[in-house]
């Protein structure tokens, strides 16, 4: 067994009992239409469903013999080189989508959601490596107004809506 299933494994077992925690949380008479256990429910399908991804992605991963070895054993396919491939540039990674994602939590109340969560979307992609450019700004807005319009809208879930209002 490989360590993807293995994290997969355990991944699922925590979604499982997440959601059974989720389910224990009590319902009150001045809850919401998604109520208090909603959105934690709707969390613990979301791991669930992405550890079995996990899980059967690494399952079902062949691995290919060297080219021109002969030798059709199994072993590693080649790997492409990763720039955060040390311990010390993962950390650095790590800390610099925390970095980012502290900054989102200071100004959404500021900014407003849709904003600042458009601004986390376009920060995280050129992180990443993703380019700077018309079409990541595109999906990064279309993306926020799309989980606006999901939340306050659809699921009358009140987002942080910053300084605008006050100018209409």
């Amino acid at each position: 067994m490989n360590r993807d299933v293995a994290l997969g494994g355990v991944a699922l077992a925590l979604a499982v009992v997440y959601y059974l925690m989720a389910r224990a949380i009590p319902s009150s008479f001045l809850a919401d239409a998604v109520g208090p256990q909603g959105l934690p429910q709707v969390y613990a399908y979301v791991l669930a469903g992405l550890s079995i991804l996990l899980i059967v992605r690494s399952l079902g991963r062949r691995e290919l013999p060297e080219k021109g070895s002969g030798d059709f054993s199994a072993k590693s396919p080649e790997k492409t080189p990763d720039p955060f491939s040390s311990e010390r540039a993962s950390a650095w990674r790590v800390a610099g989508l925390l970095g980012i994602g502290a900054v989102y939590v200071a100004i959404v109340s500021w900014v407003g959601y849709t904003i600042a969560l458009a601004a986390l979307m376009i920060a995280t992609t050129y992180y990443q490596g993703g380019g700077l450019n018309r079409r990541s700004v595109v999906i990064a807005v279309s993306g926020a107004v799309a989980l606006w319009l999901l939340f306050v809208v659809l699921l009358g879930i009140q987002q942080p809506p910053g300084f605008w209002p006050a100018f209409f």
